[in-house]
């Protein structure tokens, strides 16, 4: 079976969207030797990944950078589903050209697609976009990405939430539900007797709908010690809201104590992460949140909100709020009020779940059975 991974960007720079394909597609060349996998991707740098995973970069075009276009994009998916002998194609993301080539493509070659959104179809991000935008989505769902679907196309939500968005965005589409997963097999070796700081953690893309503003409002009002602190990790993509935020921790005359470090990778988010006492993410909207189970990777518990789909988050020692600030506010003060030995045990409960639910020595099956059904019902249809 070869698998073709379309994706925009598969550089760290994209951060969760790299992370889930990265181990995915490797988690799939570990486990099944039938399983080829290739990732194409617009750009010029990859991350790294197992020796049978192929990567194909396709240098985007200066004029259509801004949408992800290159003049040589449609080829080269051509060129690589007859080298590499596709049987199946799988899209992740939707706003950009590399997907909507890559359907255009499926559907001339009658190739089976499937394709992960990612939660950028979710009810939040239509209903507090400027009516600009929204008619720049509505324009391009239905004039330019709709069209390019084939009737037998599948989507995949991470969620149950997901799927309602794209039962009401898209109706009448065929659906499967597989949650995000992580890679644990290099868990065992962090240490259980590290003490955590009392500092409280922030990872990922600084935008309004990661609802830092009221992360910052409310670690303000929770009025903690000033031993404790918030740090904001992740690239800055919306200035003007970034440019808000650090003006409010100015006038809350909190510059020492909420602190933004920048993008962290590799080793450096994996050290800030064993040094936290708590992950936050207030997100309005979320699919599970890779951060979140990468948190509880480290064994450390996250804050975070209904909004992720995690209903069974507090089980595995987190805390579950709704974006609101007297909510988070009080989910504050909770965890900082925590002793050591209950911290430390929240976040070993938190990496029980995750290897129990949402790792990929779990989850990784269900992609390897999906996609054999895929080509069990292609050749059922073929032979009628």
């Amino acid at each position: 079976m070869n698998i073709l991974f379309v994706t925009e960007d598969h550089s760290i720079k994209n951060y969760g969207i790299t992370s889930v394909v990265s181990q995915w597609v490797d988690q799939l060349s570990i486990h099944y030797e039938d399983i080829h996998v290739t990732v194409l991707a617009l750009g010029s740098e990859t991350v790294k990944q197992d020796e049978r995973v192929n990567i194909v970069l396709v240098p985007p075009s200066a004029l259509g950078r801004f949408w992800g276009w290159s003049g040589i994009l449609t080829k080269s998916i051509k060129q690589t589903i007859e080298n590499e002998k596709i049987d199946i194609i799988h899209i992740h993301g939707i706003w950009m050209a590399a997907q909507w080539a890559a359907l255009r493509v499926a559907r001339g070659y009658g190739i089976p697609c499937v394709v992960s959104p990612h939660g950028m179809l979710t009810d939040w991000l239509w209903q507090n976009e400027n009516l600009l935008q929204k008619l720049k989505k509505k324009f391009y769902l239905g004039l330019v990405f709709k069209p390019a679907l084939s009737p037998n196309i599948i989507f995949h939500a991470i969620t149950p939430i997901e799927q309602e968005s794209l039962n009401r965005q898209l109706p009448n589409t065929q659906i499967i539900v597989i949650p995000n997963a992580i890679n644990l097999d290099n868990a065992q070796s962090i240490p259980t007797h590290r003490k955590p700081e009392k500092q409280f953690l922030f990872l990922g893309r600084i935008t309004p709908i990661k609802a830092v503003d009221i992360l910052i409002e409310a670690f303000h009002q929770a009025q903690l010690g000033s031993e404790w602190k918030l740090l904001i990790a992740g690239p800055e993509y919306v200035p003007d809201y970034v440019a808000e935020l650090k003006s409010k921790i100015q006038d809350f005359g909190m510059e020492d104590r909420i602190i933004f470090t920048g993008p962290v990778y590799g080793t450096q988010k994996q050290d800030l992460l064993q040094k936290t006492w708590a992950l936050v993410i207030p997100s309005y909207a979320e699919v599970i949140g890779m951060v979140n189970l990468e948190a509880a990777e480290e064994k450390v518990p996250s804050i975070t909100t209904f909004a992720t789909g995690l209903w069974d988050w507090e089980d595995g020692g987190g805390l579950l709020v709704h974006t609101d600030i007297e909510e988070l506010k009080e989910a504050l003060k909770q965890a900082a009020s925590w002793s050591m030995e209950e911290r430390l045990e929240r976040g070993k409960s938190s990496y029980k779940l995750v290897s129990e639910k949402y790792s990929w020595q779990t989850v990784i099956s269900k992609w390897q059975a999906f996609y054999s059904s895929l080509l069990t019902n292609q050749t059922a249809t073929k032979r009628k």
